[in-house]
């Protein structure tokens, strides 16, 4: 884990696992890429009966073993293809992996792991403690269940896989069908992560969570939600999301987002081109009880909210707040930036909300109560019309192309005289109290000094903007 995420999420790198660490006593390394069980589960051998060791079997010997164990896999395709009863010791169906397990292959695209039954690949039990490493994990589906690819009620740490076309499919006779790429109910750590091309019926195309989880450095990309929200996530749970990309996700409500009486930050992140299809929230919703989001260094931009709330929507008693961030080009019928309905509900520093759309009659950039405190930059006259100190109305940003910018994820840079250059807080970057973010989306510190500025003030929006000779922020009006 490199030092910038492990400084945004409050750990040191020493914390980054699932809780200490057992000594891993047994190494079993997989020699076929067939699917067959272990004769004899328990007895220290990986056999399947023909003297190889399966995945299967690998996974049998693992979960009756007494002490953590690691399951090497070599380059290749491994195919499941057992089907049978729900059971929890992975002899049919899924791998359940019930004790300290890690299973590692060569990376992602070399080791691939395949479902060719219909069920899914990994369930992490409640008394599970999983790595899963270096491997693409292709297809898996839950029918009447949730999580199509992975399902985790138990410890989890994922790194460098990418799991696409998981499929969760509904039971009519209950409310399941969720997380069509991962379902976590437990406590789940991810770096690293691509989640795509995954379909639920529930919430949640791609990721469902209901307990902690912590997505970092990853992407959830081309997801759906075919009958409900959070075409990309759904939480109710404890979510952090850092260095990561949201996009091109779609659901009926909540495209990229959907965040039910759960806590959220979002740090440094980037959604954009999510899609609600005939509701509110292109790129995140915000309902319900308890229900908080913290966007801090994040761009929205072209999402399309069909009824409200292109880049967000936020509905009572929900609260949104917002620091250095930038929303541009999204879309709705009303509030093509934010759409609010509870006074305060969203409250906003430093943060460009410009070039958003709406239908005709609807507000652009802002529909109902959201509060400035302080340093904002609105495009339309009478949409956030706030009236908070350094806050700037009726102004062009002057944004470039949505784009990497040097930065691990896509930003829109200022150009040469923004007025958003040097219009933030000019309280020490420290992220309190309405000041800006100590560095921008990229990771450039704020401020940055310009022709010897004595007292640089910092940049609203997501992106601190550089003189590209020096280095230093181009001041107000001066071309870099």
């Amino acid at each position: 884990m490199n030092r910038r995420i492990a400084s945004l999420l409050g750990l040191s790198l020493g914390l980054w696992t699932l809780g200490a660490a057992p000594a891993l006593a047994d190494t079993f390394t997989v020699d076929t890429f067939d699917d067959m069980v272990d004769p004899k589960p328990g007895d220290g051998s990986c056999g399947s009966g023909q003297g190889t060791c399966s995945l299967r079997a690998a996974v049998q010997e693992a979960n009756a073993s007494t002490h953590a164990n690691r399951i090497e896999l070599a380059q290749g395709t491994y195919k499941l293809s057992i089907d049978g009863p729900d059971e929890s010791l992975a002899a049919t169906g899924d791998l359940d992996l019930n004790t300290d397990v890690e299973i590692v292959g060569r990376g992602v695209g070399i080791t691939i792991i395949e479902q060719h039954a219909k069920n899914r690949i990994f369930e992490v039990t409640p008394k599970g403690t999983a790595r899963i490493a270096d491997l693409l994990v292709r297809g898996g589906m839950s029918l009447g269940d949730d999580g199509g690819s992975i399902l985790v009620d138990g410890r989890a740490k994922i790194e460098n896989v990418t799991i696409d076309h998981g499929r969760a499919k509904v039971d009519p006779l209950n409310t399941n069908g969720s997380g069509g790429g991962i379902r976590n109910r437990g406590h789940l750590d991810a770096m690293n992560l691509i989640v795509g091309a995954c379909i639920s019926d529930g919430r949640g195309g791609g990721v469902s969570n209901s307990g902690m989880m912590t997505l970092a450095n990853s992407q959830v990309v081309d997801n759906a939600s075919r009958t409900d929200a959070g075409g990309g996530i759904y939480n109710d749970g404890e979510l952090t999301i850092a260095i990561s990309q949201i996009s091109a996700n779609t659901a009926i409500d909540a495209g990229g987002l959907d965040n039910v009486g759960g806590k959220v930050k979002i740090l440094d992140s980037t959604f954009s081109g999510n899609k609600a299809s005939d509701g509110v929230g292109g790129g995140i919703r915000n309902a319900g009880k308890d229900a908080a989001i913290t966007v801090v260094n994040s761009t929205f931009n072209s999402n399309l909210g069909q009824k409200r709330g292109g880049g967000i929507a936020n509905a009572s008693p929900a609260t949104v707040d917002l620091n250095n961030v930038t929303l541009s080009q999204n879309a709705s019928a009303d509030g093509g930036g934010i759409a609010s309905d509870k006074a305060a509900g969203v409250v906003l520093s430093n943060t460009i909300v410009a070039t958003n759309t709406a239908g005709p009659g609807g507000a652009a950039d802002c529909k109902g109560e959201v509060t400035s405190r302080g340093h904002n930059l609105v495009g339309k006259p009478g949409s956030c019309d706030f009236g908070g100190q350094g806050d700037l109305v009726g102004k062009d940003p002057k944004l470039g192309p949505l784009s990497p910018n040097d930065g691990p994820t896509r930003t829109r840079a200022l150009l040469a005289g923004s007025p958003a250059i040097g219009g933030g807080s000019p309280k020490a970057a420290d992220g309190k109290d309405g000041a800006c973010a100590p560095a921008d989306q990229r990771g450039v510190k704020r401020p940055q000094a310009f022709d010897g500025d004595s007292k640089p003030a910092c940049d609203i929006g997501a992106y601190e903007a550089q003189n590209p000779k020096t280095g230093a922020v181009a001041s107000p009006g001066r071309a870099a």
